[in-house]
Protein backbone atom coordinates (compact mmCIF):
# COMPACT_ATOMS: atom_id res chain seq x y z
CA UNK A 1 0.00 0.00 0.00
CA UNK A 2 1.30 3.56 -1.00
CA UNK A 3 0.43 6.31 1.09
CA UNK A 4 1.33 10.21 0.27
CA UNK A 5 1.75 12.94 2.45
CA UNK A 6 1.14 16.21 1.17
CA UNK A 7 4.01 19.28 1.79
CA UNK A 8 2.27 20.82 4.48
CA UNK A 9 1.99 16.80 6.18
CA UNK A 10 4.96 15.85 5.23
CA UNK A 11 6.53 15.85 8.13
CA UNK A 12 3.92 13.28 9.39
CA UNK A 13 5.51 10.62 6.99
CA UNK A 14 8.96 10.30 9.05
CA UNK A 15 6.64 10.20 12.21
CA UNK A 16 4.98 7.15 11.06
CA UNK A 17 7.59 5.60 9.56
CA UNK A 18 9.27 5.59 12.87
CA UNK A 19 6.32 4.24 14.83
CA UNK A 20 5.47 1.92 12.77
CA UNK A 21 9.34 0.42 12.47
CA UNK A 22 9.51 0.66 16.32
CA UNK A 23 6.27 -1.40 16.53
CA UNK A 24 6.70 -3.65 14.04
CA UNK A 25 6.94 -7.29 15.83
CA UNK A 26 5.19 -6.11 18.80
CA UNK A 27 1.76 -4.80 17.62
CA UNK A 28 -0.08 -5.91 14.32
CA UNK A 29 0.93 -2.78 12.12
CA UNK A 30 1.66 -3.10 8.28
CA UNK A 31 5.26 -3.54 7.57
CA UNK A 32 7.00 -0.51 6.20
CA UNK A 33 8.90 -1.57 2.77
CA UNK A 34 9.99 2.00 1.41
CA UNK A 35 9.80 5.76 1.57
CA UNK A 36 10.67 8.60 0.18
CA UNK A 37 10.09 11.89 -1.58
CA UNK A 38 8.51 13.54 -4.96
CA UNK A 39 7.56 16.48 -5.87
CA UNK A 40 7.34 18.07 -2.49
CA UNK A 41 5.62 14.92 -1.21
CA UNK A 42 6.36 12.14 1.00
CA UNK A 43 5.09 8.80 0.29
CA UNK A 44 5.53 5.43 2.63
CA UNK A 45 5.26 2.07 1.07
CA UNK A 46 3.27 -0.57 3.46
CA UNK A 47 2.38 -4.10 3.61
CA UNK A 48 -0.93 -4.15 3.04
CA UNK A 49 -3.33 -5.38 6.40
CA UNK A 50 -5.83 -8.22 5.38
CA UNK A 51 -9.40 -7.55 6.24
CA UNK A 52 -11.68 -4.84 6.76
CA UNK A 53 -11.90 -1.89 8.80
CA UNK A 54 -13.84 -2.19 12.39
CA UNK A 55 -15.96 0.30 11.39
CA UNK A 56 -17.00 -1.75 8.62
CA UNK A 57 -17.41 -4.35 10.02
CA UNK A 58 -19.18 -3.44 13.22
CA UNK A 59 -22.59 -3.31 11.68
CA UNK A 60 -22.45 -6.94 11.56
CA UNK A 61 -21.32 -8.00 14.43
CA UNK A 62 -23.11 -9.93 17.31
CA UNK A 63 -22.91 -8.55 20.84
CA UNK A 64 -20.87 -11.09 21.71
CA UNK A 65 -18.25 -10.36 19.20
CA UNK A 66 -18.36 -6.63 19.46
CA UNK A 67 -17.88 -7.09 23.67
CA UNK A 68 -14.96 -9.67 22.59
CA UNK A 69 -13.46 -7.14 20.59
CA UNK A 70 -13.57 -3.98 22.48
CA UNK A 71 -11.69 -5.51 25.05
CA UNK A 72 -8.97 -7.08 22.81
CA UNK A 73 -8.28 -3.71 21.68
CA UNK A 74 -7.67 -2.55 25.22
CA UNK A 75 -5.41 -5.33 25.27
CA UNK A 76 -3.92 -3.84 22.45
CA UNK A 77 -3.44 -0.27 23.48
CA UNK A 78 -1.96 -1.47 26.59
CA UNK A 79 0.47 -2.92 24.60
CA UNK A 80 1.28 0.30 22.83
CA UNK A 81 1.37 2.40 26.05
CA UNK A 82 4.30 -0.23 27.69
CA UNK A 83 6.25 0.19 24.55
CA UNK A 84 9.83 1.29 25.30
CA UNK A 85 11.94 1.89 21.93
CA UNK A 86 14.42 4.39 22.24
CA UNK A 87 13.18 5.62 18.58
CA UNK A 88 9.82 6.93 20.08
CA UNK A 89 11.83 9.61 21.53
CA UNK A 90 11.62 11.92 18.43
CA UNK A 91 8.42 12.42 18.89
CA UNK A 92 6.60 15.65 19.94
CA UNK A 93 5.67 17.12 22.19
CA UNK A 94 9.12 17.33 23.62
CA UNK A 95 7.60 18.44 27.30
CA UNK A 96 3.76 17.34 27.75
CA UNK A 97 3.07 18.97 30.62
CA UNK A 98 4.13 22.89 28.63
CA UNK A 99 2.44 21.14 25.54
CA UNK A 100 -0.92 20.83 27.93
CA UNK A 101 -0.76 24.46 29.65
CA UNK A 102 0.04 25.65 26.39
CA UNK A 103 -3.13 24.31 25.29
CA UNK A 104 -5.25 25.01 28.41
CA UNK A 105 -4.37 28.43 27.40
CA UNK A 106 -6.07 28.73 24.36
CA UNK A 107 -9.16 26.08 25.01
CA UNK A 108 -11.99 28.62 25.60
CA UNK A 109 -10.89 30.54 22.84
CA UNK A 110 -10.34 27.34 20.60
CA UNK A 111 -13.79 26.34 21.49
CA UNK A 112 -15.42 29.51 21.48
CA UNK A 113 -14.14 29.54 17.31
CA UNK A 114 -16.10 26.09 16.66
CA UNK A 115 -19.37 27.60 17.68
CA UNK A 116 -19.78 25.34 21.22
CA UNK A 117 -22.55 27.11 22.73
CA UNK A 118 -21.34 29.91 25.83
CA UNK A 119 -23.25 27.54 28.35
CA UNK A 120 -20.70 25.10 27.75
CA UNK A 121 -17.97 27.26 27.32
CA UNK A 122 -18.13 28.90 30.26
CA UNK A 123 -17.82 25.80 32.35
CA UNK A 124 -14.75 24.93 30.92
CA UNK A 125 -12.29 26.77 33.39
CA UNK A 126 -13.86 25.63 36.40
CA UNK A 127 -13.57 22.24 35.23
CA UNK A 128 -10.12 22.05 34.21
CA UNK A 129 -9.14 24.03 37.78
CA UNK A 130 -11.14 20.94 39.50
CA UNK A 131 -9.04 18.54 37.70
CA UNK A 132 -5.67 17.65 38.95
CA UNK A 133 -3.80 15.92 35.89
CA UNK A 134 -0.37 15.21 37.76
CA UNK A 135 2.55 14.42 36.14
CA UNK A 136 2.01 11.01 34.82
CA UNK A 137 4.97 9.02 32.46
CA UNK A 138 4.37 9.22 29.01
CA UNK A 139 3.57 6.84 26.59
CA UNK A 140 3.64 6.24 23.10
CA UNK A 141 0.57 7.50 21.88
CA UNK A 142 -1.81 6.66 18.51
CA UNK A 143 -4.08 9.61 19.04
CA UNK A 144 -6.85 8.73 16.82
CA UNK A 145 -7.70 5.23 17.80
CA UNK A 146 -10.46 4.39 15.98
CA UNK A 147 -12.70 1.75 14.63
CA UNK A 148 -11.83 3.23 11.37
CA UNK A 149 -8.05 2.53 12.39
CA UNK A 150 -8.34 -0.99 13.23
CA UNK A 151 -8.25 -3.67 10.66
CA UNK A 152 -10.27 -7.36 11.42
CA UNK A 153 -10.23 -10.32 9.23
CA UNK A 154 -11.78 -13.81 10.22
CA UNK A 155 -13.77 -12.07 13.87
CA UNK A 156 -9.69 -11.29 15.07
CA UNK A 157 -7.39 -8.12 15.06
CA UNK A 158 -5.74 -7.95 12.57
CA UNK A 159 -4.01 -4.81 12.67
CA UNK A 160 -3.92 -1.30 13.84
CA UNK A 161 -2.54 1.86 10.87
CA UNK A 162 -2.75 5.60 10.41
CA UNK A 163 0.36 6.57 12.73
CA UNK A 164 1.13 9.59 11.15
CA UNK A 165 -0.14 11.48 14.18
CA UNK A 166 1.39 9.64 16.84
CA UNK A 167 2.52 11.75 19.87
CA UNK A 168 4.06 10.97 23.64
CA UNK A 169 2.19 12.05 26.26
CA UNK A 170 -0.36 11.07 28.78
CA UNK A 171 -1.70 7.27 28.63
CA UNK A 172 -5.14 9.19 29.15
CA UNK A 173 -5.01 11.00 25.69
CA UNK A 174 -6.06 7.84 23.75
CA UNK A 175 -8.41 6.93 26.71
CA UNK A 176 -10.37 10.18 25.22
CA UNK A 177 -10.50 8.61 22.06
CA UNK A 178 -11.49 5.16 23.17
CA UNK A 179 -14.65 6.41 24.63
CA UNK A 180 -15.65 8.84 21.60
CA UNK A 181 -14.74 6.43 18.62
CA UNK A 182 -15.09 2.83 19.79
CA UNK A 183 -17.76 2.57 22.12
CA UNK A 184 -19.20 5.72 21.41
CA UNK A 185 -20.25 6.82 24.49
CA UNK A 186 -21.67 2.99 25.55
CA UNK A 187 -20.88 2.94 29.20
CA UNK A 188 -20.75 -1.19 28.15
CA UNK A 189 -18.18 -1.12 25.84
CA UNK A 190 -15.97 0.95 27.27
CA UNK A 191 -16.03 -0.62 31.05
CA UNK A 192 -15.23 -3.55 28.63
CA UNK A 193 -12.46 -1.68 26.54
CA UNK A 194 -10.69 -0.18 30.30
CA UNK A 195 -11.21 -3.75 31.60
CA UNK A 196 -8.73 -5.06 28.70
CA UNK A 197 -6.60 -2.36 29.52
CA UNK A 198 -6.41 -3.10 32.98
CA UNK A 199 -7.87 0.41 34.26
CA UNK A 200 -11.41 0.52 35.54
CA UNK A 201 -13.24 2.94 35.77
CA UNK A 202 -13.96 6.07 38.39
CA UNK A 203 -16.89 4.61 40.38
CA UNK A 204 -17.58 7.82 41.12
CA UNK A 205 -19.08 8.87 37.70
CA UNK A 206 -20.46 5.13 36.68
CA UNK A 207 -24.14 5.57 35.78
CA UNK A 208 -23.88 9.12 36.43
CA UNK A 209 -27.73 10.36 36.33
CA UNK A 210 -28.07 13.33 33.56
CA UNK A 211 -29.18 16.55 34.78
CA UNK A 212 -32.83 17.73 33.20
CA UNK A 213 -31.46 21.34 32.95
CA UNK A 214 -30.58 22.69 29.19
CA UNK A 215 -28.58 25.25 27.96
CA UNK A 216 -29.67 27.70 25.08
CA UNK A 217 -30.30 25.76 21.67
CA UNK A 218 -31.62 22.92 22.48
CA UNK A 219 -30.79 19.69 24.02
CA UNK A 220 -29.39 17.35 21.15
CA UNK A 221 -27.47 20.14 19.03
CA UNK A 222 -25.64 21.34 22.67
CA UNK A 223 -25.23 18.10 23.40
CA UNK A 224 -23.54 17.06 19.98
CA UNK A 225 -21.42 20.54 20.43
CA UNK A 226 -20.42 19.58 23.90
CA UNK A 227 -18.75 16.59 22.64
CA UNK A 228 -16.41 18.48 20.72
CA UNK A 229 -14.81 19.61 23.72
CA UNK A 230 -13.56 16.39 24.39
CA UNK A 231 -12.21 15.40 20.95
CA UNK A 232 -8.04 14.78 20.68
CA UNK A 233 -8.14 15.63 17.39
CA UNK A 234 -5.26 17.72 16.47
CA UNK A 235 -6.46 18.68 12.78
CA UNK A 236 -8.65 21.66 13.04
CA UNK A 237 -11.60 19.80 11.47
CA UNK A 238 -11.09 16.74 13.69
CA UNK A 239 -13.54 17.24 16.39
CA UNK A 240 -16.48 18.33 13.77
CA UNK A 241 -16.42 15.58 12.19
CA UNK A 242 -15.70 13.20 14.69
CA UNK A 243 -18.81 14.32 17.01
CA UNK A 244 -21.00 13.72 14.35
CA UNK A 245 -20.91 10.07 14.65
CA UNK A 246 -21.70 10.38 18.32
CA UNK A 247 -25.09 10.22 20.07
CA UNK A 248 -26.72 12.63 21.58
CA UNK A 249 -25.97 12.64 25.40
CA UNK A 250 -27.97 13.36 28.13
CA UNK A 251 -26.67 15.84 30.36
CA UNK A 252 -25.50 19.52 29.81
CA UNK A 253 -23.03 19.06 32.50
CA UNK A 254 -19.90 19.21 31.36
CA UNK A 255 -18.51 17.14 34.01
CA UNK A 256 -21.33 14.21 33.67
CA UNK A 257 -20.63 14.54 29.74
CA UNK A 258 -16.55 13.93 30.47
CA UNK A 259 -17.32 10.86 32.36
CA UNK A 260 -20.17 9.61 29.89
CA UNK A 261 -17.79 9.85 27.20
CA UNK A 262 -14.40 8.41 28.67
CA UNK A 263 -14.96 6.84 31.79
CA UNK A 264 -12.57 9.22 34.15
CA UNK A 265 -13.43 13.33 34.60
CA UNK A 266 -9.09 12.93 34.58
CA UNK A 267 -9.06 11.53 31.45
CA UNK A 268 -11.79 14.11 30.25
CA UNK A 269 -10.02 16.68 31.66
CA UNK A 270 -6.67 16.22 29.37
CA UNK A 271 -8.76 15.80 26.30
CA UNK A 272 -10.06 19.67 27.11
CA UNK A 273 -6.75 20.66 27.60
CA UNK A 274 -5.14 19.46 24.48
CA UNK A 275 -8.61 19.42 21.87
Amino acid sequence: MLKRYPPVYRAESATERTVLEALHGTLPTPAVKDAGERDGWAWLLMERLPGRTLAEAWPALSTEDSRRLVRELGELLATLHAVDDPRLAALAPADWAEFVAAQREKVVEHHRKTGLDEAWIKQIPAFLDAVDLGTPPVVPLHTEFMREHVMIAEGRIAGVFDFEPAMRGAAEYDFVAVGLFVSRADGDLLRRSLDGYGRSIDPRHRNRPSTPSRPPGGAQGNARRSSSARCTGRRPDSCSIWVRQLKPSETTIVSGAAARIAGSIRSSATAFDTA
